[in-house]
């Protein structure tokens, strides 16, 4: 049978954690749990079919625990899951989302729709044009002056192996600058640090500086003060080197 197609027609509900009321779809919940079963069956198609349905939903639900003292966001669990699909279950959902994506990401920059860019990025993610669209949104974030706002998407990019891989170490260096913006050296250090560890030989250009810098040097707290300067820290406009 087809993923949720057991379950009765409307369970739609709403729990109160806190005093805050909570909308709860078990049968969404339940259809999640199949899905997951389903996958680590390696039965990926209908699986991950479903799962894309509840990420083009307007709205979100919750899984509620036995204890309903926490609810789980249904769509951050559902890209927890496509996240973490094998090898093949990301081949799989490739094929059947990724010319989709890509398309709808193509017309968004056509359109300079950043509604339809955010979009893209977010119930698209575990395509290369959804990652593409996460990185454009972190940009403009850290451009706009919100640098907390960047560092979210920045470091759900650096949560995800494909991205790094795509987008380092331009990845790295934009989410280091946003999270010293931000006020959070500490984190900003954590990830040069990480980047120069796997950064070793590299060399890299640097927009408007002649010559090439080796990356895990470049990838220092000091050195990367030494390069930008304290305004790579906190004023988002001087970030053009970047770009």
């Amino acid at each position: 049978p087809a993923i949720g197609a057991e379950a009765p027609a409307s369970e739609s509900a709403s729990h109160s954690v806190h005093g805050v009321y909570l909308p709860v779809d078990r049968q969404l919940s339940r259809g999640v749990a199949e899905a997951q079963a389903r996958i680590e069956q390696g039965e990926f198609t209908e699986a991950i079919a479903f799962l894309q349905q509840v990420l083009d939903q307007p709205e979100d639900s919750f899984l509620p625990d036995a204890s309903r003292a926490r609810h789980a966001s249904l769509k951050q669990t559902v890209r927890r899951i496509l996240a973490s699909l094998p090898a093949e279950g990301q081949s799989a959902y490739v094929l059947q989302y990724g010319a989709r994506a890509r398309k709808r990401l193509s017309t968004a920059l056509a359109e300079g729709n950043l509604t339809e860019l955010a979009r893209v990025a977010d119930i698209f993610f575990a395509t290369e044009a959804g990652r593409e669209a996460a990185l454009l949104i972190a940009q403009r974030q850290h451009h706009a002056g919100n640098a907390r706002a960047a560092v979210r998407t920045y470091d759900r990019l650096l949560r995800d192996p494909r991205a790094v891989a795509a987008f380092d170490p331009q990845l790295s260096l934009l989410a280091a600058t946003s999270h010293f913006a931000a006020g959070d050296a500490a984190r900003a250090n954590a990830i040069l640090s990480e980047l120069a560890s796997r950064a070793r030989g590299q060399q890299v250009e640097i927009g408007g500086r002649a010559g090439r810098y080796d990356l895990s040097r470049l990838a220092t707290p000091v050195a990367f003060e030494e390069l930008f300067g304290t305004t790579a820290r906190t004023n988002p406009a001087s970030n053009d080197w970047l770009m």
